[in-house]
């Protein structure tokens, strides 16, 4: 008897046995996979709480959703544990950006009414539930495998599902708040993949689901981390208000009445959070290859620069984006005089898939916009912190359809800042941030007349509050009055002007307004807020205090030096900040 043989003989022996073996290890194997992707929906889709009967119960209730795919795509019942994997990622995709609709409180209407409301939410759901199961049936059977073909053929024919002839594409996010709501869960799905080793060529730094966002304003701003967002997981505003008081306890350099102003404006411009232009220094650009147009990463929201994620235009400061971007800012007819046109933010569409802020690399995030990874300080990131970033070719960000004046409508803090320093023009305090004085106006930048008048306005109410710091300072060699030291306040930043020096810019200025002048002829104003700051001061009569030494404008002309204290370097301002507001372990 040969080899073969007499395998085949033992084969037949222990038949039995040998299938019952098979059967079990095919069984842990299906069990694996789907407690594996119950797991992760868990994880996900349910808040962590501490203690092993909570968790538990996550798991639980996660397998059941893993279970549940099989009804929404039947091929993954004879799916490897990969793709079953890959369905719960799907799963947890589209439940993160289909929320659903939440009912209405019988409290809050009528019968009537009620009825009505409850009627149109269920119904809602009903059609939410059955776009996630075309979206996953979609997405669960492009590359399903022999076997899983094979029987996703035999059910067709069956016609126990119905075969879909038209793909059905990204997934259009119409409401954005929608998006703001889910912002937790996407932080958590990024978590997760971390957490787990995935296969070589499975990517855990994106979604696997494409969106289209069809209402959105894009702003070629960044925000910095404010506040509330900041220390929404933490102690939130216990810390702030303990520990705050004990920084600036000792801050006695000057009087104690400007100490409480900074003190407040600084606080509260943080509050929401506020945001800065991209600019051409050093600090905006990044590893990209040479020859390479380089990424873009700015804003898009709906309604106010707090309700907005990061988007990362691929190849955004290519020449034909730019001039894309910079001409939906500045739309004005040639002959266009005396009425502002200038907006800072604009309608578009954009399509692309969310991805982890940490993930990105260096020739992905600049410096100045480190935040997005968890902070600055390679050594001192924290990922937790990190943010969700929307990934889009720029040739996927495309203008939105024309929109009335009246529709437009995207608020953000318009600032100007200043440093306070002694009369030898030295700051007083060793942390940058207690060197700071700004003021804002809160305002539609999607507006154009809206978004002028604010601008005007700030320059106002700084001209005036100002003039009262300034004139009751005491006067030059006048160091031990009662009322703090002689002052200077000079000009460090403001939201449309970076103050780099060395010749670098903010990317987007504004284009100037042409105004019809006393001669017949055209006179183009610039219309930054440091211009309109300077015409302002330029106009009051010879010997105002805001005309004197005590208060510096940068030079009009000319190639200043660098400056420390540029937008560019406020979010590593605004980190030592939060540093310093935690009380040391």
């Amino acid at each position: 008897m040969n080899t073969l043989d007499w395998a085949w003989q033992s084969i037949r022996l222990h038949k039995e046995e040998i299938s019952l073996v098979l059967g079990l290890l095919t069984a842990v194997y299906i069990i694996y996979g789907i407690g594996r992707a119950g797991h992760f929906i868990g994880e996900v889709a349910f808040v962590s709480q501490e203690g092993w009967f909570p968790r538990t119960v996550n798991w639980l209730r996660g397998i059941g959703r893993a279970l549940l795919l099989s009804w929404y795509a039947p091929t993954l019942l004879f799916a490897f544990p990969r793709r079953r994997f890959i369905g719960a990622r799907y799963y947890t995709e589209l439940q993160i950006l289909q929320p659903r609709a939440s009912l209405p409180n019988r409290r809050d209407y009528n019968e009537r009414e009620y009825k009505r409301r409850f009627d149109t939410a269920r119904d809602g759901e009903g059609r939410r539930r059955e776009r996630i199961r075309q979206l996953l049936r979609e997405r669960l059977t492009e590359e399903p495998g022999i076997l899983a073909a094979a029987v996703l053929w035999l059910l067709q024919k069956l016609r126990l599902i119905r075969k879909d002839d038209r793909p059905l594409g990204p997934v259009v996010i119409a409401d954005f708040p929608e998006l703001d709501d889910s912002r937790t869960k996407i932080k958590r799905y990024f978590e997760a993949l971390e957490r787990r080793s995935l296969e070589k060529g499975d990517d855990a730094t994106r979604f696997l689901t494409e969106v289209r966002f069809e209402s959105g304003y894009v702003a070629p701003i960044f925000l910095i981390t404010g506040l509330v967002n900041r220390f929404a997981d933490d102690d939130g505003w216990n810390l702030v208000l303990d520990n705050y008081r004990r920084l600036i306890e000792k801050d006695a350099l000057y009087a104690a009445e400007l100490r409480e102003l900074r003190s407040f404006l600084f606080n509260c411009w943080l509050l929401w959070g506020p945001s800065i232009q991209p600019c051409s220094c050093e600090y905006w650009k990044t590893d990209a290859a040479a020859g390479s147009a380089g990424d873009l990463m700015i804003q898009y929201g709906y309604g106010d620069e707090n309700n907005s994620i990061d988007i990362l235009v691929k190849g955004g400061l290519s020449a034909d984006f730019r001039a894309k971007l910079n001409a939906i800012l500045n739309k004005h007819a040639g002959d266009h005089l005396n009425t502002p046109f200038n907006v800072a933010a604009a309608p578009f569409i954009a399509t692309g898939r969310f991805r982890w802020g940490p993930s990105l690399s260096d020739a992905e995030i600049c410096t100045a916009q480190a935040l997005v990874r968890g902070g600055s300080d390679a050594s001192q990131r924290q990922p937790i912190n990190g943010r969700v970033i929307l990934e889009c070719r720029h040739n996927d960000v495309t203008v939105a359809a024309e929109v009335s004046q009246a529709s437009g409508y995207y608020s953000a803090y318009l600032w100007v800042m200043f440093l306070i320093k002694d009369a030898q023009g030295r700051c007083f305090h060793a942390e940058p941030w207690k060197n700071l004085l700004v003021f804002f106006e809160h305002g539609n930048i999607a507006d154009p007349t809206t978004y002028h008048i604010l601008k005007e306005q700030l320059v106002t109410k700084t001209c005036a509050t100002l003039t009262k710091v300034l004139s009751e300072a005491p006067a030059d060699g006048n160091e031990g009055a009662a009322n703090g030291a002689p002052l200077r306040l000079v000009y460090a930043c403001s939201f449309d002007d970076s103050n780099c020096g060395e010749g670098d810019k903010a990317l987007f200025r504004p284009d100037p307004l042409g105004r019809r002048n006393g001669s017949g002829g055209v006179t183009f104003e610039d219309v930054t807020i440091l211009s309109m700051l300077r015409r302002s001061i330029d106009s009051l009569p010879d010997g105002h205090v805001l005309k004197s030494n005590h208060l510096l404008l940068p030079i009009a002309s000319g190639l200043a030096e660098a400056n420390p204290y540029s937008s560019c370097h406020l979010p590593e301002i605004v980190e030592q900040f939060y540093a310093d507001l935690v009380p040391p372990a």
